[in-house]
């Protein structure tokens, strides 16, 4: 959500554009145990490092994901200014949880930041070129099928982060417009990002990332119009973050580097407090400070502080070990806490800030939509190849994948769907799926109809609810009850309450007494061992379905429930 991941660019002309190896990456990382602090660094500058790796380069595509407009007759200069705005701003909230938007027009309201401070830092980025992973040398015209990349960014024959392969007469044009450049250090220089020479071709398979342009410092732009210029401003960090020591630049540097250094050094301690939070946040439900991305003046105070600084000096004494906080967060008492109503304390603390009990929540749109397909049986824990947008052409992703592209993804986990901009995947987009144009610090959370009738009728749900109800029908030996009590064991992970074993004999029984009604009405009758067997099917179905479109599999509760 922070890194406003997609498979396609967005606007009209929503091309596909190879980032998925960046995802399979990012998943890998938190399954490897990678430390935040790399995982962080890699990122925003991993092309920068000594002798960087396929890895590190391939963790560069962070700074490529937002949108790119492709439109012809638009106004270049414009839109590289948009893009390095965007870096700069998900820097600033994704890292360190401030607001740097506000100051690109003029002085931040109410933070310590200037309009000459912001384009200081956008200065940082302004170098940075982007590599498209495509066979074309101008974006993403034609977009090569390099599916087998998978999470197998440590091969050495893999070439993640690599220039396109130049067309002969774009590289000649290349070199022709390279001799003609000015001096990059003169005040009214070239802009950076005008193919430096292009890397060598490689038939390797690619992926979208950056590397280093020449080092250029931004431009003050007035009311932050583009046809406004008025004069540089030298590269550098915000001062009030610099502790009044500011970050020093090697010749030749743009600063990136040294700023990936700077976001994990003990003397700054926003990172760490910005990462704990959303950690807590996203097992509790809501974060110790309740504006994920926004630490400043006009964001949320924190209702515990000295529990926040204490998580984040953890996470740093256990080498930015993100699996170490979740797990001194999950066994502590806070998190064990059961959902049940305590009028007493609801009374004294309505909102629940000082956590008396785990607040239920609605699960997230991948969580529900996973959560379904593992209780019937469907679930394929492996991940895919690649992505399926890859293989629909070289023109704008008008729809989403649909056909022999999506048969291998429909059992996978959901966070390996496909993204288009225009067309998020029904299962997700219902369930407050996270806008993929935008940065996203915490997601919404609605209550509507759609999401109802989604459940009631849509073919992927009732065709878990049919595999459900055969893998609660498999054991023939299993009476209604038992088969009850199995669903409700891995439906929602208890035994059901008596009056719930109950009402749910009683479906069950209405509805196989309305599929015998339904046959005797046609003449027919249930004549046949198999028409029995049909219609406890579609008894069982029907009880799984409403199972799985109950509030208690909806959202994330804890209530002491006795066994029935």
């Amino acid at each position: 959500d922070l890194a406003r991941f997609a498979d396609t660019h967005g606007f009209q002309a929503d091309r596909y554009r190879p980032v998925w190896p960046w995802r399979d990456w990012v998943i890998g990382a938190f399954n490897r145990h990678r430390p935040f602090d790399r995982f962080v660094q890699w990122q925003l500058a991993g092309d920068l490092l000594p002798e960087a790796t396929q890895e590190q380069r391939l963790a560069t595509t962070f700074n490529r994901l937002h949108l790119q407009n492709e439109e012809g007759g638009i106004v270049e200069e414009e839109y590289r200014v948009a893009y390095n705005v965007d870096r700069v701003n998900t820097f600033g909230t994704a890292f360190l949880g401030m607001t740097f938007e506000c100051a690109r027009c003029h002085d931040h309201k109410f933070d310590p930041i200037s309009q000459r401070d912001y384009y200081a830092m956008a200065g940082i980025f302004r170098s940075t070129q982007t590599l498209y992973g495509t066979t074309d040398d101008r974006g993403n015209r034609q977009p090569s099928g390099f599916l087998g990349l998978g999470m197998g960014a440590d091969r050495e024959d893999l070439l993640p982060g690599r220039a396109p392969a130049p067309r002969p007469l774009a590289a000649a044009a290349a070199a022709r417009r390279a001799a003609r450049r000015p001096n990059a250090n003169a005040q009214g220089g070239m802009d950076p990002e005008r193919a430096l020479p292009p890397l060598p071709a490689t038939n390797a398979p690619r992926a979208m990332g950056v590397r280093e342009g020449i080092p250029h410092d931004s431009p003050f732009l007035v009311r932050g119009e583009v046809s406004q210029k008025s004069g540089r401003v030298p590269r550098g960090l915000v001062p009030v973050l610099d502790g009044g020591k500011p970050m020093e630049l090697p010749a030749g540097s743009s600063g990136r580097l040294q700023l990936a250094e700077w976001l994990v050094r003990p003397e700054n301690p926003l990172s760490a407090r910005v990462a704990a939070n959303r950690v807590w946040m996203h097992l509790m439900g809501r974060g110790i400070v309740a504006s994920p991305d926004d630490f400043g003046f006009n964001g949320e105070r924190p209702t515990h502080p000295e529990l926040l600084d204490y998580l984040a000096v953890r996470l740093r004494q256990n080498r930015w070990s993100i699996k170490g906080l979740v797990r001194e967060i999950v066994l502590s008492r806070s998190y064990a806490l059961s959902s049940a109503m305590d009028p007493r304390a609801h009374e004294l603390d309505p909102d629940n800030t000082l956590h008396w009990r785990f607040e239920p929540r609605r699960l997230d749109a991948e969580a529900l939509r996973d959560a379904m397909l593992a209780v019937s049986g469907m679930l394929e824990a492996n991940p895919p190849k690649g992505s399926p947008v890859s293989g629909m052409g070289d023109g704008p992703v008008r729809r989403p994948p649909a056909g022999e592209a999506m048969d291998g993804l429909l059992r996978r986990r959901s966070v390996y769907l496909p993204v288009v901009r225009g067309f998020v995947p029904e299962a997700l987009d219902l369930f407050d799926f996270a806008e993929p144009s935008l940065l996203v610090a915490e997601r919404d959370t609605t209550n509507v109809p759609s999401q109802a009738l989604y459940l009631l009728n849509n073919p992927q749900v009732i065709a878990w609810s049919r595999a459900f109800a055969r893998r609660l029908l498999a054991d023939a030996g299993l009476d209604p009850r038992k088969r009850v009590a199995r669903a409700y064991r891995l439906a929602l992970g208890r035994a059901p309450t008596s009056r719930e074993m109950a009402r749910a004999l009683e479906f069950v029984r209405d509805e196989r007494l309305d599929a015998t009604e339904a046959a005797a009405r046609t003449g027919k009758g249930l004549q046949r061992p198999g028409d029995r067997l049909r219609a406890g099917e579609a008894a069982w179905t029907a009880f799984a379905q409403a199972l799985l479109a109950s509030a208690d599999v909806l959202r994330a509760a804890r209530a002491a429930v006795p066994a029935a």
